[in-house]
């Protein structure tokens, strides 16, 4: 597992970041057979003995002799769900063949299952090294119809649907004043957070009933990926003192929901008027590796069946310019650099044709906010005026709150900003400040 964030950075940096973090792991590597060396020797341990259950080998053979080419090829080409499906009926049809006794489980269910699923993936990945044709029909470097919408809901601040396959995923954007910005008081020094990312994942997204209840480590994990995708593209607190939050509600899905919301994030706070530096554009990589060749193939924006069939999923989000975040996960006893280098070169080309498609849309923030959003002013109040602005207990700069409809924050280095629901409030609130 690798996760990383970087401003705008290149391949090659990247790559020497994933090389500098390799010593350092097989230093701590040598940590803990030093510790443990050195534990034996006071210390008896218990052995432990990991035992493997490997699937019924003479069910497997018979299983490859039953299915035909022909029941392989058609679950090329089908949908998430439409593929599990054709499995599980495949799997009843070769356990009928096989004789399958439902009252003595034999052979066993689980043994036929994991027969018929090795028999597809030992084809899925040949057909991928031999002719680079994927489930879906598409080539290695090709990613799936793209589409991009914004806005899409009238009453948001700013919102966006970004479509990649059957992936779709929400991004809503609500913009807050200075008050809205989150403090994070946790066992370090208390700090603030002004963009925040909620990423939700609800079962009906890929078809499954289940219970609505907290986050898990999937909605946490993805929501800060992708925070940690536009965090380097925003502007300065300075330039934009908004506290700004995106919601990605993830509608359906077929893969990399994770990346459409880095990609509809991007939609929604340009439409939210948000100037951000750069667009930015996620996709997952994946790959299919031959051990015994050493012979890969690297997949462009796979989807949930390649994920499950394949060694790899290595998510990189990045702007013309460079990566912005990434996280990978490997199936595999491990990875050469050359490897690695290549997902990045390739990642190029997707996330370009991916931006292409979202451009089509919108190219840059709009160049006003939306009238719903709250509107911002602020003017700077000399040390000793502060007293005079705060009034007594509070009552002044309360009462300035109370008779305009605004909010009031000074900061301790005479910085005020005025948030507001008008134009009109805020400026009559500005010129009796002033």
């Amino acid at each position: 597992m690798v996760e990383s964030q970087g401003s705008e950075v290149s391949n090659e940096l990247m790559v020497r970041a994933f090389e500098y973090a390799h010593s350092i792991i097989k230093e701590l590597c040598h940590a803990q057979t030093d510790f443990l060396t050195e534990y034996k020797k006071v210390h008896v341990l218990p052995e432990t003995t990991l035992t493997v259950v490997d699937t019924d080998t003479e069910v497997l053979e018979k299983v490859r002799t039953l299915v035909t080419e022909s029941e392989v090829l058609a679950l090329y080409g089908l949908g998430k769900l439409e593929f599990h499906d054709a499995i599980h009926n495949l799997v009843e049809i070769i356990a009928e063949r096989l004789g399958y006794d439902e009252e003595t489980n034999t052979p066993k269910m689980g043994d036929i299952a994991d027969s018929v699923k090795d028999v597809v993936k030992t084809h899925m990945r040949k057909t991928v090294l031999g002719t680079r044709t994927r489930l879906d029909g598409r080539s290695c470097d090709e990613v799936r119809p793209v589409r991009a919408t914004a806005p899409i809901l009238p009453r948001t601040h700013g919102s966006a649907l970004f479509e990649r396959g059957v992936t779709q995923v929400l991004s809503i954007t609500t913009l807050g004043g200075p008050s809205d910005i989150q403090i994070v008081d946790d066992m370090f020094e208390e700090d603030t957070k002004r963009y925040v990312h909620h990423y939700n994942f609800p079962p009906f997204s890929v078809g499954e009933v289940k219970p609505l209840r907290g986050v898990g480590r999937r909605e946490v994990g993805h929501g800060r990926l992708a925070e940690k995708a536009l965090e380097p593209v925003l502007p300065s607190e300075t330039d934009f003192p908004y506290m700004i939050r995106v919601v990605s509600e993830t509608t359906t899905c077929n893969g990399s929901s994770s990346m459409a919301s880095v990609c509809g994030s991007t939609m929604s706070l340009m439409d939210a008027g948000v100037p951000i530096r750069a667009m930015v554009a996620g996709v997952a990589m994946g790959m299919i590796y031959d051990e015994d060749t050493g012979k890969y193939e690297i997949l462009a924006d796979i989807q949930a069946q390649e994920d499950f069939l394949g060694d790899m999923d290595f998510k990189v989000a990045r702007t013309d310019k460079g990566i912005t975040a990434l996280q990978m996960d490997c199936k595999i006893a491990g990875l050469k650099m050359e490897v690695i280098k290549n997902v990045f070169d390739k990642s190029i080309d997707a996330c370009g044709y991916i931006m292409g498609e979202m451009k089509k849309c919108l190219s840059e923030p709009r160049a006003e906010l939306s009238p719903y959003a709250p509107f911002l002013l602020a003017v700077f109040v000399p040390e000793e005026k502060m007293r005079e602005v705060i009034g007594k207990g509070g009552e002044t700069i309360q009462g300035i709150e109370k008779d305009f409809g605004v909010e009031v924050n000074l900061e301790d280095d005479g910085k005020c900003t005025i948030t507001a629901k008008t134009q009109e409030a805020g400026q009559a609130a500005l010129a009796f400040i002033k």
